[in-house]
């Protein structure tokens, strides 16, 4: 009775530990995937010429220009803080934001 008890106990010991390393090598294969990518930041880039599809001269062209220009302008009246402001995406005609 006692040797099955042994037994029994070995036997215990060996499923939890091999629990434990399954559980510690699906951890380890699994802790890389998913993460995003590291996108560099870009918002002090200066673009030399936006819009260069647009007509040039265009009134709406200007326009846009001249609004992104005060918004982002932290000494202008119009200064819209980065948290408050909304992305919108023109993809051929459907908006996205």
């Amino acid at each position: 009775m006692e040797n099955t008890k042994k037994q029994l106990n070995f036997w215990r010991c060996l499923a939890i530990i091999e629990l434990i390393a399954l559980l510690v090598i699906g951890v380890v294969f699994t802790s890389g995937r998913g993460a995003a990518p590291v996108v560099p930041d870009k918002s002090d880039e200066v673009i030399a010429e936006p819009l260069t599809l647009w007509t040039e001269g265009s009134a709406a062209k200007q326009k846009l220009i001249d609004y992104v220009t005060a918004v982002t302008d932290e000494k202008g009246a119009d200064f819209i803080p980065v948290e408050d402001r909304i992305a919108v995406f023109d993809m051929d005609g459907t908006l996205a934001c």
